[in-house]
């Protein structure tokens, strides 16, 4: 559906410029960025990875900004 595909990209970039500023992808659950929910949208990625729901080329997007896939890398200090 291209309206979500629309949705994500926003959500994306938004992820870009919050790493762009904060040097990482680990947005706490909660966090606001530009009046967006971008912390729940990080976990909403999360949870597609560990069902296998994401599209690869989402994957491969966001694995150039270093994101952690899970909590317990994130809380390690691991980015990758």
């Amino acid at each position: 559906d291209s309206s979500k595909d629309v949705r994500w990209m926003e959500m994306f970039l938004q992820l870009r410029e919050y790493h762009g500023k904060n040097g990482h992808c680990n947005v706490p659950d909660q966090f606001k960025f530009n009046s967006k929910n971008l912390g729940h949208w990080v976990a909403g990625q999360r949870r597609s990875y560990l069902q296998k729901t994401i599209a690869q080329p989402k994957i491969n997007v966001l694995n150039k900004l270093q994101f952690c896939w899970s909590r317990r890398d994130q809380q390690k200090g691991w980015i990758g």
